[in-house]
């Protein structure tokens, strides 16, 4: 108990050390590098499978200062043009400082190597076959991209503190793949919620229904997991019982807020917040899911943040967070969009030697740093267990074609043991309307049989009660209820002579299937 309280803090004092940086470079060499379980929540905004080159137009374009910036920041990492930056898995940015962008081509044979896709299979193979199942549903392209997600999900699953969430927007390329995915690594025990972001800008489409959501996968890493329910006004054009009127005259209530999100507006050109980045998302998205999924002084992480709205969000929610992403440009974005709060007091590095510098550090809280490919954390905790090792897949089980008719059950039965409800004991005239033949295990529930070991005897009220609902004690309980068996010691008689014929129900199919598996 001593060790793994020394490792808790030894995880968090990494973690916090890290508070207020952005890492420009690939994802995964960097959260291999976080300490294990030291990160409170994680959103991620990915790319989405949707191959193609995603371009937007810098608003304004880099000025002449920040194009200095990030060019001698690349040239300190040894990037002088796009080979130099493919070696560090980085994004070359335009050199014109007029874009912003990110590539969502997924290529099997480039990005999946064998020896990985053979380790998994024995690391986790729910989601090995996930990634093969998905070469034939949708390619080989669409399995890249799992791929590359079930890498970097495995080693966010083991950052993340067991009181910790993680927050996955998707649109409707990838949903369903990513939701299995997640179940494979997080296990669907740990999944939460389905969140709809539902939105009406954008074009239409007369030959579907036009797309107007998002979704953001909700899973956590254990039952202990921090949630803070927040509340939403919503307007009414009618009173209810739970309205009040507000000093405009308007109804109103106070609500939770549910897993549809329609009133966080996504960004339009005009808006205060747009960089120009694409694909940016709105920092209301951010702020409701920190301030939900975390408490003040908690560790954010985002590690495809280029468009910043994770980190500012935190730090506008007094969140402590760490950001990755692998093009520079992102750097120009983190500091353009904390200029835009001034309150903050937050200053950033490249712009300590400007003048007038003196004046403004007295007013700054902090600076926010950039760490390239080369300064990644030093990871101080040991390697964590193998994230998910499931038991070996067993042989399926199917339905069988049942053996024996249902009158030539029914007939069995009466022939045996008379015309007496197996439930309550009730004799009944010797016909099916009145007599009828119950499936012990439902017939509505997966799994089920309609040989005789799965049948009963039972009269049309303890068969309709039981329905698919109740057990058999549960059904003969009820009997006793309703006054269909006298006495507690008819209805534990009752049950003990069900039992009986049930044993000889279950023998009688051994002996004759010999017989009748060739029918």
């Amino acid at each position: 108990m001593a060790l793994q309280t020394s490792q808790d803090t030894t995880a968090r004092l990494n973690a916090e050390a890290l508070h207020g940086t952005i890492f420009i470079t690939d994802n995964l060499p960097f959260l291999k590098a976080l300490d294990t379980e030291s990160i409170d929540l994680i959103c991620i905004d990915p790319p989405f499978g949707k191959k193609q080159t995603f371009t937007g137009n810098l608003k304004p374009p880099l000025s002449k200062d920040e194009q200095r910036i990030e060019q001698e920041l690349m040239e300190s990492w040894g990037v002088n043009d796009p080979d130099s930056a493919y070696e560090l898995g980085l994004e070359y940015p335009d050199q014109a400082g007029t874009t912003a962008s990110f590539q969502d081509i997924w290529n099997f044979r480039v990005r999946v190597s064998k020896d990985w896709l053979d380790a998994l299979e024995g690391v986790n193979p729910a989601a090995w076959w996930l990634i093969q199942s998905t070469r034939y549903t949708h390619g080989d392209s669409h399995a890249s991209y799992i791929a590359f997600m079930v890498e970097r999900m495995i080693e966010i699953r083991r950052v993340l503190k067991p009181t910790g969430s993680v927050y996955l927007h998707c649109d409707h390329d990838a949903n369903a793949y990513l939701r299995q995915m997640m179940d494979a690594v997080f296990s669907p025990d740990n999944f939460r919620n389905e969140i709809v972001w539902s939105y009406r800008t954008g074009g239409v489409s007369k030959k579907y229904w036009p797309r107007k959501h998002d979704t953001l996968l909700f899973y956590v890493k254990s039952n202990s997991y921090s949630h803070n329910p927040l509340q939403e006004r919503v307007q009414y054009d009618r009173p209810f019982f739970t309205t009040q009127i507000d000093p405009k005259g308007d109804y109103y209530a106070d609500v939770y807020v549910r897993d549809v999100w329609d009133n966080i507006k996504p960004l339009i050109n005009v808006s205060g917040e747009r960089t120009g980045y694409p694909t940016q998302k709105p920092q209301a998205l951010a702020k409701r899911i920190i301030e939900a999924s975390s408490n003040p002084g908690d560790i954010v992480l985002d590690c495809f943040a280029g468009c910043a709205y994770v980190p500012v969000a935190a730090e506008l929610t007094g969140r402590k967070w760490i950001a990755c992403d692998m093009s520079p440009r992102a750097w120009t974005i983190i500091r353009r969009q904390f200029h835009k709060h001034p309150d903050l007091g937050i200053l950033t590095e490249g712009e300590l030697a400007s003048e007038g510098i003196e004046t403004r550090l007295e007013h700054a809280d902090r600076v926010i740093r950039v760490r390239g490919p080369q300064n990644l954390p030093t990871r101080t905790t040991p390697d964590a267990p193998e994230p998910m090792r499931l038991s070996t897949l067993p042989e399926p089980e199917f339905r069988q074609r049942p053996h024996e008719t249902s009158d030539e059950i029914w007939q069995a039965f009466v022939d045996e043991w008379g015309t007496r409800c197996w439930y309550c004991g009730t004799d009944k005239p010797a016909n099916r309307r009145e007599l009828q033949l119950d499936h012990i295990e439902p017939n509505k529930r997966d799994g089920t049989n309609d040989d005789c070991f799965n049948r009963a005897l039972a009269c049309a009220p303890c068969n309709g009660d039981k329905s698919d609902r109740l057990s058999v004690e549960e059904t003969i309980n009820l009997a006793l209820e309703v006054g269909r068996i006298a006495t507690p010691a008819l209805r534990d008689e009752a049950l003990a002579g069900f039992h009986a014929r049930h044993e000889w129900a279950k023998d009688r199919w051994e002996r004759i299937k010999p017989n009748r598996m060739d029918i």
